[in-house]
Formats: C-alpha cells, sequence, structure tokens
C-alpha cells in the first residue's frame, strides 16, 4: 500500500504549493517528493507527520483518505518506537504476540521498538488496527 497521491496533489495545490517546494521542506529531492505525490512511494515516519502539519491534516488523511479531525501539536510528538511499545504494553501483548499479528518475525518487531528500523505502511496500518488508533495516534502526534 502506498500513500494516497491523490489526497497529497488535492492539498499540495490547495495550499499552492509546488512539489519542490515541499521537497525542500521535507529535506528530499524534487524527484522523491514527486514519487510520493504520484503515490509511487511513501516517506518516512518523520515526513508523514510533517506532510501532515505542512498541509494542516492528519497522516490517516493522507494514507485512507478519513480524517480525524482532531488538532495535533508538531512540538510534541512522541517517537515511534517508544510509542508503539507502550501501546503494546498497555493491550498487554508480547512483542511475539505482536509479531504474529503482523506476520513477521519477533526480532523483526522488536527493530521497531528499539528504533533500528520501520515498519513499511501496510504494517502501521495493521499496528493502527491492532492497538484500536489511528495513524496519527500510532506514529505519536499528541492533541494540541
Amino acid at each position: 500500500m502506498k500513500i494516497s497521491g491523490v489526497k497529497l496533489k488535492e492539498l499540495r495545490i490547495k495550499f499552492k504549493m509546488t512539489q519542490g517546494d515541499i521537497a525542500k521542506y521535507l529535506g528530499v529531492s524534487e524527484v522523491a517528493f514527486a514519487r510520493y505525490d504520484q503515490g509511487k512511494c511513501n516517506p518516512s515516519i518523520a515526513n508523514f507527520i510533517k506532510l501532515a502539519e505542512l498541509l494542516k491534516t492528519s497522516v490517516q488523511y493522507l494514507v485512507i483518505g478519513t480524517d480525524t479531525e482532531k488538532e495535533y501539536d508538531l512540538g510534541n510528538v512522541t517517537p515511534f518506537s517508544e510509542r508503539v511499545k507502550a501501546l503494546r504494553k498497555e493491550r498487554h501483548l508480547t512483542q511475539k504476540q505482536v509479531a504474529a499479528e503482523l506476520d513477521i518475525r519477533e526480532t523483526a518487531y522488536q527493530t521497531y521498538e528499539y528504533g533500528t528500523h520501520e515498519p513499511k505502511l501496510e504494517k502501521l496500518i495493521k499496528l493502527a488496527d491492532l492497538f484500536h488508533v489511528t495513524l496519527d495516534e500510532l506514529l505519536g502526534r499528541n492533541e494540541t
């Protein structure tokens, strides 16, 4: 699954921004951003959050097309590794149980909690569903 290039492009046009403007803001090349804009690849977790903030929307909207109608504070973002670990513990799940739900090895899941790797978008969506949170909440965006 890829970011909704349609939603991203609509918002970029609404705010009268070029691909170059947003690429510069994210610190990526224009070619890399063009691939996001076309829905061909996904940004990092940090850049998902920056995009949502810049375009005054939610990550949920950028990916799925439904908005959470919550306001988030960019200066108040919990690192993904900390957030996913806290959510797992709140639900009294083991790393092994979460890994099984994601259909990955336990050691692969552990890299998410250690902050050494980020999951692909399809795994992020599965994690959000498993923990019953929005993508924004999963990615550590805290409400204002």
